[in-house]
């Protein structure tokens, strides 16, 4: 059976006048999409030792810039790497004992190109920082064979680089007030010396209370800094930073019973878990950077590191006696205004470090690709002195209160050691 399709003359019209719309040319007017890339790092040498454009880095890099912290108001290092998947976070409340970790594993910290010692990660100030990078994976051969500052980086490292002197004058101040008395003040200042040279100086200090009785949280940091500017052939700079960091060490709060891991309900979490008198935990650290980088030619650059650190530990607790934790009393929020039961102790540790790393890397043509070859000899000395003293459970009262005044508790009852 055959159909046939009959066009009436209307039908001819319309699809004539239809078929002259589409043929006629028309021109737009273009579009123009912009936008602000405020928190793009094109490049670092947190890899490979020498400026690489992270495209080219054939590992997982997470780069942050500056002007991401400023804008989220980040006060610690932890506060910054919530930006960063995979990594933990680290409670200001126990950051002298617990390092950073990446995909679960231990992760190490360079500054400057500076491996650190100790677990004094959280402490290092945002306001120094001009760059921080993550470097997920095994990393530790790039920066010793240890890994960094002798701590295992299985997980990867974190590379902050600081604050340089500019050619241009610069100066900036912050406030900062929040929940808990929160208020802090910072600055930074940079003065050009004349065509090539440039000093620049800062500091902070935050001061905060927190959620839980009596503990608080005073952070002060200093930088200062000179260097040369605007020579692409030559970068020198010598850095200055230091910090002094202040709490009340944190026990946590007791368990419904001795063998559960539940907290017990009759306890508000607000509550100070610890001796009257206990004396504030400090920590402080100070260090010194000697930066030299030099073209010697079109293929082939020199750079030369020298680091001196320290950093003091001093970190009063309080423990508890065997017969206290399985007595009625350690359960009931009677313990918490009375000292009986306490133990107090100390943890005291100094770290000095010495950083000395001098390298060349040659630009090189293998077939048709283009390489950076670099060599060069990595030498840390650290000497970790660390000390746990802790009060002797006796009966003669005279014993436990000469103990408790040498651990700075002078204040805490003998009894009823």
């Amino acid at each position: 059976m055959k159909k046939k399709i009959l066009l009436t003359p209307i039908a001819l019209v319309t699809s004539m006048l239809v078929s002259g719309v589409y043929a006629q040319d028309k021109v737009l007017s273009p579009v123009v999409v912009s936008g602000a890339q405020d928190y793009v790092v094109e490049s670092t040498s947190s890899v490979t030792r020498f400026d690489t454009p992270i495209q080219q880095i054939p590992q997982s890099v997470v780069a942050l810039p500056k002007q991401i912290f400023d804008d989220q108001g980040s006060q610690t290092v932890s506060d910054a790497l919530r930006n960063v998947s995979n990594v933990n976070t680290v409670d200001s409340r126990d950051q002298n004992n617990t390092g950073f970790k990446i995909r679960g594993f231990k992760a190490g910290m360079v500054v400057d190109g500076v491996p650190t010692a100790g677990f004094f990660h959280n402490h290092e100030s945002l306001s120094n920082v001009e760059t921080l990078t993550v470097i997920k994976g095994p990393s530790g051969d790039t920066y010793s064979g240890q890994g960094a500052g002798s701590q295992d980086t299985s997980g990867g490292t974190i590379f902050i680089e600081t604050l340089s002197p500019k050619a241009k004058q610069s100066f900036s101040a912050t406030g900062t007030v929040g929940s808990y008395s929160k208020k802090g003040i910072s600055f930074d200042y940079n003065q050009p010396l004349n065509d090539k040279l440039a000093i620049r100086v800062g500091a902070e200090k935050i001061d905060s209370d927190t959620n839980v009785d009596r503990v608080f949280f005073k952070r002060e940091s200093m930088y200062a800094a000179i260097g040369l500017t605007e020579n692409k052939d030559r970068n020198v700079s010598l850095k200055f930073r230091s910090f002094d960091n202040s709490t009340l060490d944190y026990y946590g709060l007791p368990r419904a019973s001795v063998s559960s891991n539940e907290i017990n309900p009759a306890v508000s979490r607000s509550t100070f878990f610890g001796a009257n008198g206990q004396p504030n935990a400090t920590t402080k650290g100070n260090s010194s950077t000697f930066n030299w980088t030099e073209n010697l030619a079109d293929d082939l650059s020199t750079s030369f590191i020298a680091s001196k650190q320290s950093y003091k530990l001093s970190q009063p607790a309080t423990g508890f006696t065997p017969n206290f934790v399985s007595s009625p009393l350690y359960l009931s929020t009677n313990a918490y205004s009375s000292n009986d039961g306490y133990v107090p102790m100390t943890l005291t540790q100094n770290i000095e470090s010495t950083y000395l790393s001098p390298s060349f890397t040659k630009k090189t043509l293998i077939g048709q690709a283009n390489h950076k070859i670099t060599a060069g000899y990595d030498y840390q000395k650290t000497t970790d002195n660390a000390d746990f003293l802790q009060a002797p459970i006796s009966a003669n009262p005279l014993v436990s209160a000469h103990a408790m005044s040498i651990l700075g508790f002078p204040n805490v009852s003998s009894s009823p050691w």
